[in-house]
């Protein structure tokens, strides 16, 4: 699924096929992060 969504041009997704839950603060750390680079880090499952 991954990969289908960054063949799309999608550069997010959710789920515990990609991680496990986060907490409310690590998710806003998470966030905060990913907009300093300019994107969510995508990594795909292997």
């Amino acid at each position: 699924m991954a990969r289908y969504l960054l063949d799309i041009g999608c550069d997010y997704g959710q789920g515990f096929g990609y991680a496990p839950a986060l907490s409310a603060q690590e998710a806003e750390v998470y966030l905060n992060e990913s907009y300093v680079d300019g994107a969510a880090p995508v990594k795909l499952r292997g």
